[in-house]
């Protein structure tokens, strides 16, 4: 069973008072721009838009700004949670199993829809509403979960203080307080509000991830000399233990910090016959075919099995429903909107029925008769079923003919069975040959393409149960390229997906064809400051990368574009400042001429203490015109030593500094060093 978050997130009895070892940094930050929802309603979204589809295990953020007689009229949710909170105002609920409420200026109504339930928001007084809401993923054990609520008033919500930090705990830790509200997905969320001049050090869980959603002021996150950021942008937060603020403006800065355990699982929603919400038994009929991707369904529903539809002509009976139970509404799945495809898709017997593709209704009607199957067909096809898993097992290569296409992949033949190609496991092969032709061609033009030929795949998943047989085009492109590639080769290449912690890259081997994908990390990019890498990369940009590594278990490539570049401060600072015909490139410089960079006093200092070191000088100063790194760092010169004397590299942020070392240690002993001294001096 999932724990709750005040457990898991406890990562400290309080907010530390000093830095961390690993603060987190912000790595990608978006501005919430306003666009209309519902019904007449104006939300700010930050997750959920392109730029930021989701950040596992969120959906999406809303800053919403209501007045009558906009709202939010009846919409369903199913497979995650909904969390509201009310900033300023009032909303009303209300949902068609007959549960109604009011949550006001400071309460919080935690929602878990699970298997289905179909609700209203609506605003409760005159003027404008205003509050945030979060969309939090479910476990797929979770997902079939019934509907519940968690409501906590404004006066019932865990509060602490200190150091001019006020915060309100809506779930987790902070300052030793802890929030009684049970999160099925490990989550964390918090409203701050920091006077000016004050700073705030909380700890968030390693590996969780975590974002800012600034609601008033501005303020610095993640790095001291880090650029302030005002409201409504949203701030994903990198690896680390902590987040650190300042707030150095006259005025308050309030935002909310919300972290979450990843679930590491496809935003779906799981198959089942069970409708929506049955407020009565359903009627009787074939089941339902495997809910569609996707999350979002203020605007529609969409049934399976017959046309979808309107909610004209849906929410009649559903009204009615809502003033007699007794009456009998089952509900559709929530339509796909805005979200990538499912990767899997239902495997049929050949001759039993049509497969269902990605999103798309089954052509068959919902009354129509299969036709009859004898026992020897039966029999081929539990064997192909059998077959298959072997195949799967053994991690055969297959080579297998396209049927047809959809919108969401390729239907191939595999003996007497039909399955499933999603185009996210096809090969970019395929789609960059058009593309690169023709960068408006769309996907669905490409698959059509493949229709009459055969391709190449490996057996992704087999479940007989429910009738799905996934392969993947992908795992066989691995299977053949990857042992043509090795650590230091490079390659041209074409940037697929860009992420805020990297970019997707599809390489281009001798025949022309892009068989493998491999990943340059945000700090693979550029010896820059990289915060976000859609400044430095977007997709179609054709790159040239280096492997730095290669996961033969996972199926994975680490690829570098900025390692193909000589670091600026590899060797001297000759290429900074060049040298003069009067100048000695290792010049002494004196107290009075050198203005050293933070900390490098200190770290100075506890260098004599080591054995071996008798003296430390400094040498020339210089600025960079790009910024690699905010953090002081050290660097052992790769020129030889003259006289016993060493040459350190030190720079933060634009500034760079020579530093000589008096030593008998060798360079091994000096690197080992200065690693103990970094260690000692915070």
């Amino acid at each position: 069973m999932s724990s709750s978050s005040s457990s898991s997130a406890s990562a400290s009895d309080a907010a530390a008072s000093a830095p961390f070892e690993k603060p987190r940094a912000v790595v990608k930050k978006l501005l919430a721009e306003s666009q209309r929802e519902g019904q007449g309603a104006t939300v700010r979204r930050s997750i959920g838009r392109h730029e930021l589809r989701n950040l596992d295990p969120f959906l999406m953020l809303d800053e919403f700004s209501v007045s009558k007689p906009a709202g939010f009229p009846d919409h369903p949710h199913r497979g995650f949670e909904t969390v509201t909170y009310m900033l300023e105002g009032a909303f009303t609920h209300q949902d068609f199993a007959g549960h109604k409420g009011t949550i006001r200026t400071g309460d919080v109504q935690w929602m878990t829809a699970g298997r289905g339930i179909v609700h209203s928001e609506m605003p409760a007084g005159d003027g404008v509403q205003k509050g945030l809401q979060l969309w939090i993923n479910l476990s797929s054990r979770d997902k079939m979960i019934e509907p519940r609520y968690q409501e906590l008033q404004s006066k019932d919500i865990s509060r602490a203080e200190k150091d001019g930090v006020e915060v309100r705990i809506i779930a987790g830790e902070a300052f030793g307080v802890r929030s009684p509200v049970y999160t099925r997905t490990p989550t964390m969320y918090m409203d701050f509000t920091m006077r000016p001049g004050s700073q705030l050090h909380q700890p968030v869980p390693e590996g969780w991830n975590a974002f800012v959603y600034i609601i008033d002021g501005e303020g610095v996150f993640g790095r001291e000399k880090s650029a302030p950021v005002g409201a409504h942008h949203c701030l994903v937060l990198g690896p680390g233990d902590g987040l650190s603020v300042w707030n150095r403006s006259g005025a308050p800065l309030r935002f909310a910090l919300v972290g979450g355990q990843p679930l590491g699982e496809p935003v779906t929603l799981p198959s089942t016959s069970t409708p929506l919400i049955p407020l009565s038994p359903a009627p009787p009929g074939p089941p339902p075919p495997a809910a569609a991707t996707g999350t979002h369904a203020r605007a529609m529903l969409a049934a399976s099995l017959k046309p979808a539809p309107s909610l004209a002509a849906f929410y009649p009976s559903a009204r009615s429903a809502r003033r007699n139970p007794a009456a009998s509404v089952s509900f559709p799945f929530p339509a796909r909107l805005n979200q990538r495809p499912l990767l899997s898709a239902s495997a049929t017997a050949e001759g039993t029925g049509a497969l269902a593709g990605q999103g798309e209704a089954s052509s068959s009607s919902s009354t129509a008769a299969a036709p009859p199957i004898d026992e020897a067909r039966l029999a081929q096809f539990a064997a192909d079923w059998e077959a298959a898993r072997a195949d799967k097992e053994q991690g055969k290569i297959l080579t297998l003919p396209v049927l047809r296409a959809n919108s969401g992949g390729l239907i191939v033949k595999f003996n007497s069975l039909q399955g499933f190609v999603p185009n996210p496991l096809l090969s970019p092969a395929h789609c960059l040959k058009v593309k690169l032709a023709d960068p408006k061609r769309p996907i669905q033009d490409v698959t059509k393409d493949l229709v009459g030929t055969s391709i190449s795949v490996k057996v992704s998943e087999v479940n007989e149960e429910e009738r799905k047989l996934v392969f993947s085009e992908k795992d066989a492109s691995w299977s053949k390229y990857s042992s043509q590639i090795k650590i230091g080769d490079i390659y041209d290449g074409i940037v697929g997906s860009v992420f805020h912690y990297g970019a997707f890259v599809h390489l281009r081997f001798p025949d022309g064809l892009y068989h493998l994908t491999g990943l340059v990390h945000i700090s693979e990019v550029s010896w820059d400051l990289v915060q976000d890498v859609q400044d430095f990369l977007n997709e179609g940009d054709a790159v040239k990368v280096i492997v730095v590594n290669i996961d033969m278990e996972k199926s994975r490539i680490a690829l570098s574009i900025r390692q193909l570049e000589e670091d600026p401060l590899l060797e001297t600072l000759d290429k900074v400042i060049p040298l003069e015909a009067e100048q000695s490139p290792d010049r002494i410089m004196s107290p009075s001429e050198v203005e050293l960079l933070p900390g490098l006093d200190g770290i100075c200092n506890e260098l004599l203490q080591e054995d071996g070191i008798t003296d430390v000088q400094f040498g020339r100063q210089a600025l960079e015109k790009r910024v690699v790194s905010q953090d002081l760092e050290l660097w052992l010169s790769n020129v030889p030593a003259k006289d016993n004397k060493f040459t350190l590299l030190a720079r933060a942020g634009r500034q760079v500094q020579e530093v000589y070392l008096t030593t008998s240690l060798d360079q091994e002993g000096i690197k080992k060093a200065v690693q103990r001294v970094l260690g000692r001096v915070p």
